[in-house]
């Protein structure tokens, strides 16, 4: 009798505010921020940031093309 005073509904409720909850999550294919792509700088070794067709190191102020 307990599981169905108490438990249940506390059960119900819970299911409930978890399928709202989800059905707002944003995926990251959703979301406008672009895609940060990065490589390694051919000058010094650190990561570079790839910015469309060209790439800029942050550590050395390396920058080129990308083919």
């Amino acid at each position: 009798m307990f599981f169905v005073i108490i438990l249940l509904p506390l059960i119900i409720v819970i299911a409930v505010i978890a399928a709202f909850s989800a059905g707002k999550k944003m995926s990251s294919s959703d979301s406008k921020t672009p895609t940060v792509r990065t490589m390694r700088c051919p000058n010094c070794g650190e990561t570079a940031t790839v910015h469309g067709n060209t790439w800029e190191c942050g550590w050395c102020g390396d920058h080129g093309f990308i083919k």
